[in-house]
């Protein structure tokens, strides 16, 4: 009895330490598209306007001059150009510059950046303009695949992603988002989250038992007073809390020992990574349950998941996934 007495307290501290830390840390936390939000339709109209006012000193498609260099007004978003053509859009092609001088290809880079920062979605992933290649440059959005776009983040989400409205952020490996330690459970606090339910279900069932063998002592000696009402009153709660966390660490050893997400199994016919050519469920991301366990207590180590599975057994089994199976 004493020891299950001290082993109840330590194991409620501990999982109160670990609730902290699943409160305060970050769950896996996408990073935002790189594009000023205080600049909006005006403060990009005003860039094309002056873009376009600079090159009326190039008289038409082949005007020189030193000074406007005569570039287009669709050089000003080359970078919807380099989505189609598979260029970078610090590549953008300068027809306007005919003559001497720097107005030629300066300007045309200029516009070009100005274009990437005012646009929400063109955007460099990097801080640099040209540190990258533009966001909407993705084969997820060339197969139509254009609900991967997050609006308000401003990103392309990669597999396994959603946009938590609670707290307004795409998590990497969404799990779903828990009111009762007020934070969403993603790909960085999965393993501390479970490791929290287990050690409250074990702190849980330990009172419980005390309770038990203190109330078949009062009953056996015949001790009948309020506080035996009070230890009737705690079994019965502290039973109903241990059934409602028992249910809740299985399920998430389940999903971790199986490498798929509460989000996943609940909205899976949603997702077609999560399909067979059938249409049945398959979790190309589950490999044998010592290695989803690795993954899920080492999250660092894993890579972001891809925008899209390819459709090539090989190149899946170079990414480390599980092909589907033939039907």
């Amino acid at each position: 009895m004493l020891f299950f007495s001290w082993t109840c307290l330590l194991a409620a501290a501990a999982g109160l330490a670990l609730l902290h830390r699943v409160t305060t840390c970050d769950p896996g936390f996408l990073r935002r598209g790189g594009w000023d939000s205080s600049r909006g339709k005006r403060a990009a109209a005003g860039a094309a306007a002056a873009a376009g006012g600079s090159g009326k000193s190039g008289k038409g498609k082949d005007g020189g001059g030193g000074g406007g260099g005569g570039v287009p007004l669709e050089h000003q978003h080359g970078s919807c150009g380099s989505m189609a053509t598979g260029q970078r859009p610090g590549g953008v092609e300068n027809r306007g510059g005919g003559g001497g001088g720097s107005g030629g290809s300066g300007v045309s880079h200029t516009i070009v950046a100005t274009a990437l920062e005012s646009s929400p979605l063109l955007r460099s992933d990097s801080d640099s303009v040209s540190g990258g290649h533009a966001l909407l440059d993705c084969p997820a959005l060339w197969s139509g695949q254009w609900g991967q776009i997050c609006v308000t983040c401003r990103i392309v989400r990669p597999l396994r992603a959603k946009h938590c409205s609670v707290t307004d952020r795409c998590i990497e490996v969404f799990d779903h988002f828990c009111p009762w330690v007020g934070n969403a459970i993603g790909k960085r606090n999965r393993h501390t989250f479970l490791a929290f339910l287990w050690l409250e279900l074990y702190a849980l069932i330990s009172a419980l038992g005390c309770a038990v063998a203190a109330l078949r002592a009062y009953v056996a000696a015949g001790y009948w007073s309020d506080r035996l009402g009070w230890v009737i009153g705690f079994v019965i709660i502290d039973g109903f809390v241990a059934i409602s966390v028992a249910v809740l660490a299985v399920a998430q050893a389940s999903q971790v020992a199986r490498n798929v997400t509460t989000n996943e199994l609940a909205n899976w016919h949603r997702y077609k990574y999560l399909q067979d050519a059938a249409g049945r469920f398959h979790n190309p991301f589950n490999h044998s349950c010592c290695t989803n366990c690795a993954e899920a207590f080492a999250p660092d180590a894993v890579p972001v998941a891809p925008v899209m599975l390819p459709r090539d057994p090989d190149s899946l089994l170079q990414l480390g996934l599980v092909p589907p199976p033939r039907v």
